[in-house]
């Protein structure tokens, strides 16, 4: 079940405040539809970790590349895997999750719930959001004072932003200048990690050779044969039917977990 925060709208453009303004009310005192919005939590939550299969191999090329890009994408179809390395990678790190929908292609919607979710790990109520969202262009200086607010999380360690489903927002006006801007504008103790079915339009895709986004693809994602070894006798099953279920699945994450679960092994999640 999802669970919604009512926010109440006033006049600004985007048309989000955190009161009841006056005025908003019905004959009944209630505040009236066209002034409310729904924000829905499991939509800024961590995915549950549990029974996620750790990879070393992926975790260690997801690390290195967060040492040296100030973002990393990780894209591949469903199935593939990117949610679970993303969740396995956040784990025990000050991390914020967001994840996208058809409906966030509208800006104003989009910025609130990336408000929300960073509002989230500063330890605040993510309805408590103050920042009066109008346009990508006149809104660029709020998205970078938005990513500097994230709690640092140590000299040890960084902090992440994880954007899940961004192919929504693909072909929206605002997708490529805006997170270009979040690329250029990642502080030095904090990752963004952005998680797609799809490569993004070209001019975000070009930044790979800039040394600012990282990419894990599909191919990387898949189970290697080793892998598939390790995952089938961890679970009791034959190096044999590893390597077949890898050949013939070609390595994707959730059919090897299918295949694993189909020959009598326990379920877990992929």
């Amino acid at each position: 079940m999802r669970m919604a925060i009512t926010l109440y709208l006033d006049g600004d453009p985007c048309g989000i405040d955190l009161y009841e303004p006056p005025g908003s009310d019905d004959d009944t005192g209630n505040p009236t539809m066209e002034n409310r919005f729904h924000l829905l939590e499991d939509k800024i939550l961590t995915p549950d970790l549990a029974g996620i299969i750790e990879r070393p191999r992926l975790t260690g090329l997801l690390e290195r590349s967060a040492r040296t890009h100030p973002a990393t994408l990780i894209t591949g179809r469903t199935g593939s895997g990117k949610t679970a390395l993303a969740a396995g990678f956040v784990r025990g790190r000050n991390a914020a999750w967001l994840r996208l929908e058809p409906s966030e292609n509208d800006w104003c919607t989009f910025a609130r719930y990336l408000e929300a979710a960073i509002l989230r790990r500063t330890g605040r109520d993510p309805s408590s959001g103050s920042i009066r969202w109008s346009t990508p262009k006149a809104d660029r200086i709020k998205v970078i004072d938005l990513l500097g607010s994230m709690p640092s999380a140590g000299s040890a360690s960084f902090s992440v932003v994880v954007i899940d489903d961004l192919h929504h927002v693909f072909d929206t006006e605002w997708f490529v200048d805006i997170f270009t801007l979040m690329i250029l504008a990642v502080p030095e103790a904090m990752h963004l990690l952005l998680l797609s079915r799809s490569k993004p339009p070209n001019p975000l895709w070009r930044l790979r050779s800039k040394q600012m986004l990282g990419v894990i693809d599909e191919a990387q994602l898949a189970f290697t044969p080793q892998e598939a070894v390790d995952l089938f006798t961890r679970y009791g099953l034959s190096r044999y039917k590893a390597v077949d279920a890898q050949t013939r699945e070609y390595g994707r994450a959730s059919r090897m977990m299918e295949s694993v679960t189909a020959r009598g092994a326990r379920a877990f999640r992929c």
